[in-house]
């Protein structure tokens, strides 16, 4: 069971992290020459060779790994919820497609077969097109010229 972050475990955090920063960011960027690189190459391999730095690096693996763990606990259901509705929809929208094609095959008196992509709009039958159709949508505007005149763009005016 974690505890509880108090306010002075995050103030020694943030400090932790400005230092990990700002010596990384030193370490990376270091210009002052390459006896001072070497130095402090030595510095950070001795840190990493430390007992504490493997305690410290074991105990973040664990944290890690443990709100990994949590994440999935918690993702997982979620997922599975939306692959059930995914595929309720799915196949409400297979119903729906199978009752259009029957009402057409009803309608028409014909089975559809390959001959029935050259249908032509006069086939179909009477009424308004269905809703969520495109004859729906807004006419498409004119496009937008970027010039008011015909010169080309970064060309000379005509």
């Amino acid at each position: 069971m974690p505890v509880a972050a108090t306010g002075y475990n995050n103030t020694m955090r943030f400090r932790l992290g400005y230092l990990l920063g700002f010596g990384s960011g030193y370490y990376l960027g270091a210009k002052a020459g390459r006896a001072r690189y070497e130095q402090l190459s030595d510095l950070l391999d001795r840190v990493r060779r430390s007992d504490a730095y493997e305690t410290t690096a074991d105990k973040a693996r664990a944290i890690v790994d443990e709100q990994v763990e949590r994440v999935k606990e918690v993702v997982e259901p979620k997922i599975e919820q939306v692959k059930e509705a995914v595929e309720e929809r799915v196949g409400r929208a297979k119903d729906v497609v199978d009752e259009v094609v029957d009402e057409q095959q009803g309608t028409n008196g014909q089975q559809a077969g390959p001959d029935s992509a050259d249908r032509t709009r006069s086939d179909l039958p009477p009424g308004p097109p269905p809703a969520g159709s495109l004859s729906d949508l807004p006419p498409r505007p004119p496009p937008v010229r970027p010039f008011p005149d015909d010169r080309p763009i970064g060309g000379p005016p005509v």
